[in-house]
This record gives C-alpha cells, structure tokens and sequence, in this order.
C-alpha cells in the first residue's frame, strides 16, 4: 500500500516536468523539417570547433564564432534533454511502479488443482502471463513446479520480470536442488537480479553470502555432497 502511495506522489511531482517534455517533444516533431538539419550542422560545427581548439590553441576561434557556437549548443540541448530526460523519468517511475501482475496473482486464491496448467503457462509466448504464473507457482508452494520453473531459469533471454518471479517462487519452494541453478545465475554477466537471487538462496540454505557468487560458489562446492546425502536418505 506504501509503495502504491509513493508512486502516484512521485508520479504527480514529475507531472510537471514530463508535460513539458512533451510539448518539447511534439514542438521538435513539428519543425523537424527545420530542427533536424539544424541539428546535423550543428554536430558538425561542434566538431570543427573542437578539432580547432586542439590543432590551432592560438586562434580565437570561440570568440570569432560565439553566437553560431551558442546556437548549437542550445539545438543540441533540446535534443539531448528531451531523449534522457524521458528516460530518466520513466526509469524513476518505473522503480516505485507497484507490480500490478504480482498484486492480481497473489490476490487470487490458489490451489494444487491449478499447479499442472500454470506450468504449461511457464512457456507460455507473453512474458507477462509467464510471469504471473511464476508468482502463482511459488504462492502455491508445489514441489511439481520445480523442475519447470528451474528450466525456465534458465532461459537467458527471458525478461527480467519473469526472471523475478521464478527465482522469488523458487526462494519460497526452498528445495535444495534450486541452490546451484541460482548460483548459476548469479554467476551470469547481465542484468541479473543478484539481490533477490541472494535472497532466495538465503531462504533456501539459512545462509547469508550476499550478492558475492564466488562466496555462494566455494560454500556450495564444500557442501554439496552433504545436501545431496541428505536428500537420498
């Protein structure tokens, strides 16, 4: 509930700066026929400024061409403010976005009667319901989901949502043949949740090595034949 109320205030205080970005972005459409090959000399200009600056340090060059130097600055601006400051709004809104899939799934009531079709969802082509399935399984708390949800692991190219939802559904499984496919996982190069893989190992083994992989590594190395003895018996 917190978080849903610090996204909406954090939404409204940026209401503002997003309109005007906005109207900068529709003004910059309008007049592309002009702005963009304004733009284009601009960068050229820049440059040539520059490469004189550094072959010819002696000359004013800056001075001679100051209003053709400020002009391109201000053209590049617009177009840099109105690219990164879109993406820097929707980046921040996008951390405080509450997860309406997460929020609908575990809201709903579950049962081991939904297990097997929610794992046929798993390869399911929308990302989203893949997701939603994934958070349903580990509210379920199924052992038949397990081998599933670990194959869906991994798929490197899954999105970072999904990806979520199965390492968190595995954390809440807690079997023990999840810990070396999570340590796989935070061994890969990317975008990869480490805190919540970290979390989800810590709730499965009762240790805590945080989001350090080779300390996950060299425990699991040491200790694997034990936990593997121990399922067998």
């Amino acid at each position: 509930m917190f978080r849903k109320i610090l996204y909406y205030a954090i939404k409204f205080l940026l209401s503002p700066f997003r309109l005007l970005l906005q109207m900068l972005n529709i003004l910059l459409r309008l007049s592309a026929f002009i702005t963009i090959p304004v733009l284009f000399f601009s960068c050229i200009f820049l440059l040539f400024a520059l490469f004189n600056i550094i072959v010819h340090p002696e000359k004013k060059f800056l001075i001679e061409h100051q209003e053709m130097l400020y002009i391109s600055i201000f053209f590049i601006s617009l177009f840099i403010i109105n690219i990164l400051g879109t993406l820097i709004l929707d980046m921040i809104e996008s951390v405080f976005a509450p997860n309406k899939i997460s929020e609908q799934t575990k809201n709903r009531k579950w049962d081991a009667r939904s297990v097997e079709p929610l794992i046929n969802v798993l390869t399911d082509e929308s990302s989203y319901s893949r997701e939603a399935a994934a958070i349903a399984l580990g509210e379920i708390n199924d052992l038949r989901a397990l081998k599933p949800l670990i194959n869906a692991l991994k798929r490197k190219d899954e999105e970072y949502n999904t990806r979520v939802a199965i390492i968190e559904a595995l954390g809440k499984i807690k079997d023990l043949s999840s810990i070396e496919p999570l340590i796989n996982v935070m061994k890969e190069n990317g975008n990869i949740p480490y805190g919540i893989v970290a979390s989800a190992l810590k709730n499965i083994t009762c240790k805590n090595f945080g989001k350090k992989p080779e300390k996950w590594e060299e425990w699991w190395q040491k200790n694997k034949d034990h936990f593997t003895k121990s399922r067998q018996t």
